[in-house]
């Protein structure tokens, strides 16, 4: 049983980190489209293009733009998520229970009352 429960544990904390991974890798993704983006419109503003230039440079900036709403709806979704399970209150219930089990392991029972005070009550009674 408590090896079964250590491996389940192990299972949330894996994912929990493949959350956060998933996480800072799409915020690192959606920094980068916006920087195309802005590229893409720097260049527009700044050039002196033709009007097939400037069909080419929407279509770049089209497919910018529908690549940053997939990152954005996916980074909202993981904010979501990250916002009700705080990964690192995960990680300490994970090690507060591995505690528990640790303790399991090795738990004595020390009697509070003396051999000699426990004869004394059970004989009177």
């Amino acid at each position: 049983m408590k090896k079964v429960m250590r491996e389940e544990f192990k299972v949330i904390e894996e994912a929990m980190k493949s959350i956060e991974s998933k996480y800072i890798d799409c915020r690192n993704d959606l920094s980068t489209i916006d920087k195309l983006r802005n590229d893409i419109l720097h260049e527009i503003e700044f050039n002196d293009i033709t009007p097939k230039e400037k069909k080419a440079k929407y279509i770049e900036l089209s497919k910018a733009l529908k690549i940053r709403r997939a990152l954005k709806v996916e980074v909202e979704m993981i904010q979501a998520f990250r916002t009700e399970i705080n990964i690192k209150r995960v990680d300490k219930s994970i090690k507060r229970v591995e505690s528990i089990l640790k303790a399991g392991k090795t738990r004595e029972y020390h009697n509070r009352v003396s051999a000699s005070t426990r004869s004394r009550i059970l004989l009177k009674g």
